[in-house]
């Protein structure tokens, strides 16, 4: 189990900082979600936040919102952050005496992000499955999505592995991730259940003489029932927010 201890600030000029006008009370609501939910979705993780640290941080937040009138759509930033909590698996402690993996300050997506790339770089993708090997004489293009480049896309491919997301609170085994280098298509990656490999292939489909988004396959993935929908705005989120 990786433990998280999330720590939020809980005076008046700290947090005002991070909310000074409507737009980035936001883009300060939308980055707490996805910094939980990076953690959240993945296997073995836990999340931590003190309660008297947090509950002094919405007082804050409370406080704000009466002077400056912050409204996300129709609720209250204090309702908006209250809801993301309620959607995360969150331990609430009295006091910081355990010892944890991480103690990490609010809003620490990206840092968060670099942590779990550098715990997965034990996946394995599979080179010796060439099903979805675009011009191989095993690819069946009637049957199979690509994976662009050939044979070259599993080095490609392999490079994204360590960063791709999945939910592991779905138990669903597939991972996802954009490929910059092919138009920002959408990877997926499904387990093999073999010492963490994974095959790969893009989420396109052939049009006349090009390939283009296959929104078919991307609304399955985007699905509640059947999908990842928390790691495709993961996604979603760190490409709008990388350079």
């Amino acid at each position: 189990m990786t433990t998280f201890l999330i720590l939020f600030p809980d005076k008046t000029d700290d947090i005002a900082n991070h909310v000074p006008n409507k737009e980035e009370a936001s883009k300060f609501a939308k980055e707490i979600l996805m910094t939980l939910d990076r953690i959240d979705c993945e296997s073995e993780t836990e999340i931590s936040f003190e309660k008297t640290n947090f509950e002094n941080f919405l007082t804050v937040i409370e406080s704000l919102e009466s002077l400056h009138k912050f409204r996300i759509g129709s609720y209250s930033l204090e309702t908006v952050l209250r809801k993301i909590i309620t959607n995360n698996s969150i331990r609430f402690i009295r006091n910081v005496t355990s010892l944890f993996d991480y103690k990490i300050k609010m809003n620490s997506f990206f840092e968060i992000d670099n942590i779990f790339y550098s715990k997965n770089q034990n996946r394995k993708l599979n080179r010796l499955d060439f099903r979805h090997c675009e011009n191989h004489p095993d690819y069946n293009p009637a049957k199979k999505s690509p994976l662009i480049g050939g044979i070259g896309g599993f080095e490609n491919a392999e490079k994204l592995l360590p960063s791709a997301v999945g939910d592991a609170k779905t138990k669903r085994t597939i991972l996802i991730n954009q490929d910059r280098i092919n138009n920002s298509f959408f990877l997926r990656y499904e387990n093999e259940n073999f010492e963490n490999q994974y095959h790969a292939f893009h989420i396109v489909k052939r049009e006349n003489t090009r390939y283009i988004e296959d929104k078919e396959m991307l609304l399955k993935i985007k699905s509640n029932r059947k999908g990842i929908p928390r790691a495709f705005k993961i996604i979603e989120y760190r490409c709008k927010n990388t350079l």
